[in-house]
């Protein structure tokens, strides 16, 4: 099933780019963004011994290590590719990472906790982080890029969270909407290559660059996943690495193309390639084992 919506995934990406109609719609990605997020969060159900868990906590310094490491080695090639490799690095945990898991037969209450506290972190760090990153786009005030940032991912966790302990009943009818969730990244990640097929198109982007973005992404996809599993030995090798590898790419294409760079976009563009072909070999391995 993972490998049948990887190809559909990759598809979209091929139709955005080569037909960029939907370029003048990208706004659309917050909305798509936030409904994710919201139908994720529906369900989520975690202990407080999981959210204490010392091996979560040294997933999100791990985090921070890499997005500091990333950038500090590709600054010395390109500030662009600084730049991606640093959002790569920091980028939350994604919210379809607790199905893998569960798939691979892994403790999914461990992966979901990574998703509420990775993405809650995003919510409160990006607005101070994105000010100082060199090539920014944005003309707003820190207050007005901390609301953004809040409205699109802190109000959908609260609110799912709310509805879910202050309307049960409420929550069982939306979870039935969880579906949904796929098509909305579908339709994010096909105005985010639209947006940055046309950005490319006008401004001669060349294809040596393309490549180098590419090779950013792949080296942060199997640092993420190599350093999440190492991370999590002995007894959370598949949570850890899910954890920390499988990224929220759809938060980090909406800071591209919104904070900085359509171009940046195609970093998370990249890297939704690479990590589902990843977990797709995972999961033919676990298939025959």
């Amino acid at each position: 099933m993972l490998i049948n919506r990887s190809a559909i995934l990759f598809l979209t990406i091929g139709f955005g780019l080569t037909l960029q109609w939907g370029h003048s719609y990208a706004f659309i990605i917050r909305y798509a963004l936030m409904g994710m997020l919201f139908l994720a969060c529906i369900d989520s159900q975690v202990s407080l011994h999981t959210l204490t868990h010392p091996k979560l906590w040294l997933l999100v310094g791990m985090m921070m290590w890499l997005s500091f490491l990333g950038f500090a080695c590709f600054s010395l090639i390109d500030s662009q590719l600084a730049l991606i490799a640093a959002l790569l690095g920091s980028t939350p945990t994604a919210l379809a990472a607790p199905v893998v898991t569960s798939l691979l037969k892994g403790r999914v209450e461990f992966v979901t906790a990574s998703v509420l506290i990775t993405n809650g972190f995003a919510a409160l760090l990006l607005p101070l982080i994105l000010p100082m990153l060199p090539g920014n786009r944005m003309s707003a005030s820190g207050t007005a890029v901390l609301l953004d940032t809040l409205l699109v991912i802190a109000l959908p966790l609260i609110l799912a969270q709310t509805i879910r302990y202050g309307f049960p009943l409420t929550a069982s009818l939306l979870k039935k909407l969880q579906p949904a969730t796929f098509y909305l990244w579908l339709a994010g990640l096909y105005f985010a290559s639209a947006k940055a097929g046309d950005f490319i198109r006008h401004n001669d982007q060349s294809f040596f660059m393309l490549i180098l973005i590419g090779a950013v992404a792949l080296v942060l996809c199997a640092l993420n996943f190599g350093l999440g599993r190492w991370l999590g030995h002995p007894s959370l090798v598949q949570e850890t690495g899910q954890a920390l590898g499988q990224k929220n790419t759809m938060l980090a294409v909406w800071v591209c193309l919104t904070f900085l760079s359509p171009t940046l976009a195609l970093g998370p563009m990249f890297y939704i390639v690479f990590q589902n072909l990843y977990n797709a070999y995972l999961l033919s391995q676990s298939a025959h084992r």
